[in-house]
């Protein structure tokens, strides 16, 4: 779901540029929509929004089962996202956790020509190697049609009414079942529900620490599923190290989700707005021969790697480390060339 997520938010830059002559998000000043969504993700989202989109109230109810290296996860999630302006509150109704936090919401092309925010759509859409497909009626509205990293989204004056493909092996199939553009929103829908008590996140700087939220064990998960997450349950690599070596990534700008730890794995990935990009790194007890054998190796630091490169969209690093029979994996999207990648896995250190 991360990964869906980072892309939700890196195709807004490249959308919400559509020159407007007063800042907005939405060129719909408010109203209401509901997705299903099918794919690896299952259930429903809902969203109402207002004052062109800085006003948005956003529910989220989906079950998510993703496979990484051999290894299942199921994610149930059930969210309340209500962003006001600068303020953003965030309730998750199953870990019982609710924060806020101050977000800056000028747009960076309020002040702009809008020769400039064409090229900066068009430069955010070339770094992710995505294009536009042109225009086509979804249901009786005329849509902007935009592929990026694999996943084709139909977009109506900013909102995303569809979007389908393949991120990372993961299917993306959302669609809208209820659509009511221009409809009155009551703008209490807005503001943060009485009695709730919210815990406060420091406003970001460089690197934004995201809230952690831990996956409980899912009652309905099969024992096939079970089994296979036991069997790669241990791993020699201290967590507390993993994430020590995560303190050292200084790139600005990156968002940051809290490390994970499941099975035999642990990952965390971050993320830039613009220009967008976005890195994952895993430390995982899995061999990765295949990977392995399709990359270049070589050796840096004294440590043996692999270099692997899927076009301008993906460029993969493998680092073995020995002394916990582990191997780290650091995923560039868009890809970068080698020089460039060990440039910021150095700053991880593994």
């Amino acid at each position: 779901m991360r990964k869906t997520l980072l892309l939700t938010v890196l195709l807004s830059i490249a959308l919400f540029t559509n020159a407007q002559k007063k800042a907005q998000l939405y060129a719909v000043k408010e109203g209401y929509i509901k997705y299903e969504v099918k794919g690896n993700s299952t259930g429903t989202e809902e969203m109402w929004w207002t004052d062109y989109g800085f006003k948005t109230r956003k529910l989220t109810k989906v079950v998510t089962v993703t496979k990484i290296f051999g290894i299942k996860k199921k994610e149930e999630k059930h969210t309340l996202e209500i962003i006001n302006k600068d303020k953003v509150y965030y309730m998750d109704h199953i870990q019982k956790k609710n924060v806020v936090t101050t977000m800056p919401y000028r747009p960076i092309t309020e002040d702009m020509t809008e020769a400039e925010k064409e090229k900066i759509s068009n430069d955010a859409l070339d770094i992710l190697g995505g294009e536009r497909l042109g225009k086509e009626k979804l249901r009786g509205y005329t849509c902007e049609k935009i592929k990026v990293l694999g996943i084709v989204s139909w977009i109506y004056k900013g909102i995303t009414l569809k979007s389908k493909g393949k991120l990372l092996g993961n299917e993306l199939d959302q669609d809208f079942t209820e659509f009511k553009p221009n409809e009155k929103i009551d703008t209490l829908l807005f503001e943060p529900p009485e009695g709730v008590k919210f815990d406060s996140v420091p406003q970001p700087q460089d690197v934004i620490e995201m809230p952690e939220y831990k996956e409980e064990d899912n009652p309905e998960q099969g024992e096939n599923e079970k089994d296979e997450v036991n069997n790669n349950a241990s791993i020699k690599y201290p967590f507390n190290l993993f994430e020590e070596k995560l303190s050292g990534f200084k790139e600005k700008g990156y968002i940051k989700t809290p490390a994970d730890k499941k099975g035999g794995e642990y990952s965390v990935s971050f993320g830039k707005i613009f220009p967008p990009s976005s890195i994952m790194v895993i430390v995982t007890t899995e061999n990765l021969d295949k990977q392995k054998s399709m990359g270049e190796k070589f050796t840096h630091n004294g440590k043996t790697c692999y270099y692997l490169t899927k076009g301008r969209q993906t460029s993969i690093l493998l680092i073995e480390i020995p002394k916990y029979d582990v191997i780290a994996t650091i995923t560039f999207m868009p890809g970068k060339d080698k020089a460039k990648m060990l440039k910021i896995a150095d700053q991880f250190n593994f």
